[in-house]
C-alpha cells in the first residue's frame, strides 16, 4: 500500500488569497499542509523578496504607481517593493493593501507550523545559504530551482541543505544521474510528464519525487498510487479528500 504523499501548498492557498503573501500562507496553514511553497527574487539592494514573477505587473500595482509596465523586481529596493499593493489585483478590494513579504518574514511565519519549500526565481546562492545559516533552519526548509547550476552551488556551499531540482519532459535515467551528481535529494517534476516508471526509477536511485502542480483529483490519486512522495497543489484545502 503506497504511503500518503506530503501535501505541499503551492504559493499558499492561491485560489482564495493573493499568492505568495503572508495572508495566503496563513490561510494554507489552517489546512495543515506538510510543506508550504514560496518563490523569491532579489530586490535592488539584495534582499530576497517573495514573489513568483521577475516583473511586478501581474501581482502588484507597480505599473499604476510607477507609470510604466513590466518593471523588474530587481529595479526596486525592498523598502520600495513593500510600498506596493500586492492584494488589489486578486478578486476584489478586500485584499487591498497586502504587501510583498521578504523571505525572512515568510520563514518566520511558516516554519513554526510546517516545512518551507523555497523556490529560487532570482538571486545568487551565497545570499540564500547565508540567510538560512543565520535563521538556523536547515531542518525545516527545502531549496529548489529550475537552474540546476544554482542547486549545485548551494550544495557546495552548504551540504546540509535539502535540495530539489525542478524539471519537465521525461524523467530519464540521465536526468536522475545528473540530479544525484549535483547533490539533489529530490526531483520536482511537471505532473504532465511524470510516469509510474519515472517515479520508480528515481526511488531506485535514492531520490524523492515531488510533482507540480496537481489540481485534479484523478491525477493526484494516480500519482499517489504510483508512490509519489509529494503533491504540490493549489488546493491544499481539499487534496486529502481526493486521496481517500
Amino acid at each position: 500500500m503506497p504511503k500518503t504523499p506530503l501535501i505541499i501548498a503551492h504559493r499558499g492557498l492561491p485560489k482564495a488569497y493573493p499568492e505568495n503573501t503572508l495572508e495566503s500562507y496563513r490561510a494554507a496553514l489552517a489546512h495543515k499542509p506538510d510543506v508550504v511553497e514560496c518563490d523569491y527574487v532579489h530586490s535592488a539592494d539584495g534582499v530576497p523578496i517573495v514573489i513568483h514573477d521577475k516583473t511586478l505587473d501581474r501581482t502588484t500595482d507597480a505599473d499604476e504607481k510607477l507609470g510604466r509596465p513590466k518593471v523588474p523586481v530587481a529595479e526596486l529596493t525592498v523598502a520600495e517593493l513593500q510600498q506596493l499593493d500586492a492584494g488589489s489585483w486578486f478578486q476584489d478590494m478586500k485584499f487591498a493593501g497586502i504587501r510583498l513579504p521578504t523571505l525572512v518574514e515568510t520563514i518566520d511565519a511558516v516554519i513554526p507550523h510546517a516545512q518551507l519549500m523555497i523556490e529560487r526565481k532570482g538571486g545568487d546562492p551565497a545570499t540564500l545559504v547565508e540567510l538560512l545559516r543565520k535563521k538556523n533552519c536547515f531542518d525545516r526548509v527545502v531549496v529548489q530551482a529550475f537552474e540546476w547550476d544554482f542547486i549545485a552551488e548551494c550544495h557546495r556551499l552548504e551540504p546540509r541543505i535539502t535540495l530539489g531540482v525542478l524539471g519537465k519532459k521525461e524523467l530519464s535515467a540521465e536526468r536522475i544521474r545528473e540530479a544525484i551528481a549535483i547533490g539533489a535529494n529530490l526531483v520536482g517534476w511537471d505532473q504532465r510528464d511524470l510516469t509510474p516508471a519515472g517515479i520508480a526509477a528515481a526511488h531506485e536511485a535514492g531520490l524523492k519525487v515531488w510533482s507540480w502542480t496537481i489540481n485534479a483529483p484523478d491525477r493526484a490519486k494516480l500519482l499517489a498510487d504510483a508512490g509519489l512522495d509529494g503533491i504540490i497543489t493549489d488546493r491544499c484545502d481539499v487534496v486529502r479528500e481526493w486521496l481517500k
